[in-house]
C-alpha cells in the first residue's frame, strides 16, 4: 500500500500572501517527505476563486527540489486544458529535476469556466484526453514522431531528451465511472477514484478495471482513490470535522456542477466511514487495511480538520506519518523510510 499526502490544504488561505503559504507548505510537509509518506499531491483547477488552487508544475518543481525522497503526482491535472505536446515537455523537465519521482495524474475536468476559457467544450473531452495520451507516450519514446490526429498535427517531431523514468512516468486516470475506468485500463497505467466516490461504489469499479486491463493484456498498475482524513483524539470530534467538511464540499460542487450521468453519487451520505477515513489514528490504520483488502494499492489523504496555526500543521503531519502511515506499511510488511525532518 502507497499512501501520500495531499498538498491543496497547505495553501488554502486567500487572506495570506501565497509566498508565505508555500514557506510554510514547505516546512509541515517535510515531515510527509522524511516520515514514510511515498508522495506528495498537487491538484489543478483556473480561476477558483472563492477557492485556491496553485498550480502544479511549478510547485511540484519546488517542492522536488527541497526533497529528497518523497514521490510527487498530479492529482489532477486537466488534460483538456492543455496542449499535449507542451505536457509532454513541461513532465518530462520535472520528471528529470526530480529524478524519476512523478506520477501524471490526469482528469477530463468538468466546469464549464475552464473548458470555455481553454476553446474546448464538454464533448470533445475524451478524445482530447485519449490523442494526449497517446502524443505524450510517443514524444516521450525518444523517436521522431509522425502523429495526425483531430487535435495535434506532429509530422516528424521528436523531443531533444526522453524523461528520466523509462520508459515514461506512468499515467493513472481520474475516474468516477464506468466508462472513465474502463478508459483508465485501456489507456493509462492506473486509475485514481475521487474522494466523493464511497468504498461500496469503489469495490465493484475494481474488479471491472482489472478485468478491462486483462482482457487488453495489461497490468492493472496504480489502483488509487482519494480519501478524506480527520484523526482525532475522540470519534465525535472526527465525526464532527467530517460533516462540516461535507457541508462544505457539497456547495462547492455544487457551483461546480460536478455531478454528471453514470458517476458516483457526490452527495457524501450515509455512513461516512464509506467516503472519510475518521477517528483515532488506530481507526484510521484499520481503515486504510480494509481498503486494501478490497483492490486499492494508492491512497491519497487529504487532511480536512488540519489545525490552521503552523505548529499545530506540522504536529498533525507528524502524527499521519507515525502514527498513520507508518504502521499501516508495518501491518503489510513494507519497509517504512522514517527519519528525523530537520529540526525535530
Amino acid at each position: 500500500m502507497k499512501l501520500g499526502i495531499q498538498s491543496l490544504q497547505f495553501t488554502s488561505s486567500r487572506e495570506r500572501p501565497m509566498a508565505e503559504q508555500f514557506e510554510d507548505a514547505l516546512e509541515s510537509l517535510r515531515y510527509a517527505d522524511e516520515g514514510g509518506f511515498d508522495w506528495i499531491s498537487a491538484s489543478q483547477h483556473w480561476m477558483s476563486a472563492p477557492t485556491v488552487w496553485p498550480q502544479p508544475f511549478p510547485w511540484i518543481s519546488h517542492m522536488a527540489a527541497e526533497f529528497k525522497n518523497i514521490g510527487f503526482m498530479t492529482q489532477m491535472l486537466v488534460l483538456p486544458l492543455h496542449n499535449a505536446v507542451d505536457v509532454a515537455e513541461q513532465f518530462a523537465t520535472i520528471d528529470h529535476l526530480s529524478r524519476g519521482r512523478l506520477i501524471l495524474g490526469c482528469a477530463n475536468g468538468y466546469r464549464e469556466l475552464e473548458l470555455t476559457a481553454a476553446g474546448v467544450s464538454r464533448k470533445d473531452r475524451t478524445s482530447r484526453v485519449e490523442e494526449g495520451i497517446a502524443l505524450m507516450k510517443a514524444l516521450w519514446s525518444g523517436r521522431p514522431v509522425e502523429f495526425e490526429g483531430r487535435w495535434w498535427n506532429v509530422q516528424g517531431g521528436q523531443m531533444g531528451y526522453s524523461p528520466y523514468r523509462q520508459p515514461h512516468p506512468p499515467i493513472v486516470l481520474a475516474a468516477q465511472s464506468i466508462g472513465a475506468t474502463k478508459r483508465a485500463a485501456r489507456i493509462a497505467e492506473g486509475v485514481f477514484y475521487g474522494p466523493q466516490a464511497s468504498f461500496g461504489e469503489i469495490e465493484p469499479l475494481i474488479e471491472l478495471y482489472r478485468r478491462t486491463a486483462e482482457e487488453h493484456e495489461r497490468q492493472p498498475g496504480i489502483i488509487g482513490a482519494g480519501r478524506a482524513i480527520m484523526i482525532a483524539d475522540s470519534r465525535e470530534a472526527a465525526l464532527r470535522s467530517a460533516h462540516a467538511y461535507a457541508e462544505k464540499t457539497m456547495k462547492m460542487y455544487s457551483g461546480w456542477d460536478m455531478q454528471e450521468p453514470g458517476m458516483a453519487s457526490l452527495r457524501l451520505e450515509g455512513d461516512l466511514d464509506e467516503w472519510a477515513i475518521i477517528g483515532w489514528p488506530q481507526d484510521c490504520v484499520e481503515q486504510i487495511l480494509k481498503a486494501h483488502a478490497v483492490g486499492l494499492n494508492h491512497i491519497t489523504l487529504t487532511a480536512y480538520n488540519l489545525p490552521s496555526d503552523q505548529q499545530g500543521r506540522i504536529e498533525y503531519v507528524q502524527r499521519l506519518a507515525e502514527e498513520v502511515v507508518q504502521p499501516v506499511k508495518r501491518a503489510l510488511g513494507e519497509a517504512v523510510l522514517s527519519t528525523p525532518a530537520s529540526g525535530a
